[in-house]
């Protein structure tokens, strides 16, 4: 990889993490607040049910990506294959 290496990988992960629970909060209709590193796990687990009503697997992506570790964030290259970023 050039230039930022993994660790920017996994930093616009998280980025793209925060952009998809925005959406996600746009579709079930929840006010879309300024989200902040140590409230974004927050809302996902506030959503939990809603988001399992409609799938584990984006539960579970979304949760990985938004994963206060790095080290525990996938790869760009796995996220992209998953059918709920492309959805």
């Amino acid at each position: 990889m050039q230039g930022g290496g993994a660790l920017s990988e996994l930093t616009d992960v998280w980025a793209c993490g925060i952009i998809m629970l925005k959406l996600l909060l746009v579709i079930y209709d929840k006010k879309v607040p300024n989200i902040n590193y140590a409230d974004a796990l927050k809302h996902v687990e506030s959503m939990r049910d809603e988001i399992l009503s409609d799938s584990l697997e984006c539960y579970h992506l979304l949760k990985s990506m938004l994963s206060e570790s790095a080290d525990h964030r996938p790869l760009m290259r796995r996220v992209v294959r998953n059918k709920w970023f492309y959805a």
